[in-house]
This record gives structure tokens, C-alpha cells and sequence, in this order.
């Protein structure tokens, strides 16, 4: 299930609704963000994982630097790309494409 806002972001940002159910489904990292809200993605390892599962390399690099924020009733809020700044800390950008 999503929002308006996250139909409205997925379009934006050309994720398919498969690489969205992908990172929704098969997300190994799940961070609080807030407001009974999680921000979900995936790792290296899980994306190994899923390549291993047969997922084609080109569906995974969709996957990359990708987030979607769920809520607790697994609503999908917002898709966003997210980048590692320093010291390990991931960041939301703006704008991003």
C-alpha cells in the first residue's frame, strides 16, 4: 500500500512498482525515524543474497541507494535515494533523481 505522496516520489525518482515491492519485501536494514515511522533498504550482503536468489543484476542496481519509509502499518510514505556521508552516517538529498 502507498500514498499519493509516495506514488507521486516513485514516479519522480523512475522506480518500478517491481523494485519498489523488491525493497519493501526483501529490505535487511530497517533504521527509526521517527513517528512510529522506518526507513528501509538494502545492504550489500542482501543484495548478494537476492543475486544469488536469481534477481537480475539490473533489478538490483535499481535497488541501489534506495530507501522507502514504511510506516507501522507498512504503508509506504516516500521512496528516496540516500547517500553514506561521513563516518558512516547515511543522508536523505534533496532533489535527488
Amino acid at each position: 500500500m502507498t500514498t499519493k505522496h509516495s506514488e507521486k516520489r516513485v514516479r519522480q525518482r523512475g522506480v518500478t512498482d517491481d523494485v519498489l515491492d523488491t525493497l519493501v519485501g526483501w529490505a535487511d536494514i530497517a533504521v527509526p525515524v521517527g513517528g512510529g515511522d522506518t526507513s528501509l533498504w538494502l545492504s550489500r550482503e542482501g543484495a548478494e543474497e537476492l543475486a544469488a536468489e536469481g534477481i537480475s543484476r539490473h533489478h538490483l542496481d535499481r535497488l541501489k541507494g534506495l530507501a522507502a519509509v514504511v510506516t507501522g502499518d507498512g504503508v509506504v510514505k516516500t521512496v528516496l535515494v540516500v547517500r553514506k556521508s561521513g563516518r558512516g552516517k547515511r543522508r536523505y538529498r534533496r532533489g535527488a533523481k
